[in-house]
């Protein structure tokens, strides 16, 4: 994950400009439209689960439902894969 967020900031876009399509190629435009898409759920990808684990959960039942919440992070990250297919 740490390599695709590397990667995430030197990939251009499409942009539509007049009824057609343009690459993005700027890019502090490109850092810019990732910073404000998907930059946050990338880092929080790039952490460890037993890490994540160590920091939601006491072992009581409430943690465990919060660690819950947590791995819909996960189910986040495989619909941009799929977005990608």
């Amino acid at each position: 994950f740490t390599l695709d967020i590397i990667l995430n900031f030197v990939t251009t876009y499409e942009v539509e400009s007049v009824g057609e399509y343009k690459l993005e190629k700027s890019y502090s435009a490109i850092a810019q439209r990732y910073a404000t898409t998907w930059l946050v759920l990338d880092l929080f990808a790039t952490i460890p689960m037993d890490i994540i684990m160590k920091w939601a959960t006491d072992g009581s039942e409430k943690s465990q439902e919060q660690f819950e919440a947590l791995k819909l992070g996960k189910g986040a990250r495989m619909l941009r894969l799929l977005r990608l297919i």
